[in-house]
């Protein structure tokens, strides 16, 4: 019974070490990435601005654990550089809206609130989606999925401030127009992070 425990406990710190290692490996890249990109400007920045949108989080998960802060084990690698690595994925001219939209969609599937870089993000988001309203709702639509759909609006909802919620509800409310099905998404989506942020 001894071996087996520690047959697992050496696993589990293996499998813990390798994650922290490939966590570092992708903070080192997008890093360097940056700073060529962005920092130490070249003739070939675009490029690199290119390569570290390419390298940037493509999912809520990955966003987090390079970025948030966990009370636990305390901030991720990047957490102190986030806001200048989220401006720059927004702003960057290297890559369309379109490629944008849909990057920041994949991000915010089943996203949940949170301080700091998560906050960053949403806001970043919150203004994208309105002032690409078009191209942002036609990259939404190819999930198919109601669900996906609905988590992605309700991402951009959850903030703890209710007048600025219901602003943001309202201004997209409008943008949708005679779009029904949308419409009704997004109420729900609206609804449940409204109900969230109360409890």
């Amino acid at each position: 019974m001894k071996k087996l425990i520690y047959l697992l406990l050496f696993l589990y710190t293996t499998v813990a070490n390798a994650q922290v290692a490939d966590l570092n490996n992708k903070s080192k890249q997008l890093k360097s990435l940056f700073d060529k990109g962005f920092v130490h400007k070249r003739n070939d920045s675009l490029t690199y601005q290119k390569l570290f949108f390419n390298k940037f989080p493509a999912n809520f998960s990955s966003l987090d654990a390079l970025f948030g802060y966990d009370d636990k084990k305390g901030a991720a690698p990047l957490y102190h550089e986030a806001n200048g690595y989220i401006d720059k994925l927004f702003i960057t001219r290297a890559i369309g809206v379109k490629e944008k939209a849909g990057k920041f969609i994949g991000i915010a599937i089943n996203g949940e609130w949170d301080a700091d870089a998560i906050t960053y993000f949403q806001h970043n988001l919150q203004e994208f989606t309105v002032n690409n309203f078009t191209t942002f709702l036609k990259e939404l639509n190819k999930l198919k999925s109601r669900e996906k759909i609905e988590s992605v609006w309700k991402f951009c909802f959850d903030v703890e401030s209710s007048g600025y919620r219901k602003r943001y509800y309202e201004t997209l409310h409008d943008k949708l127009g005679q779009n029904q099905e949308m419409i009704d998404i997004l109420y729900s989506a609206y609804k449940q992070a409204t109900s969230e942020q109360i409890n």
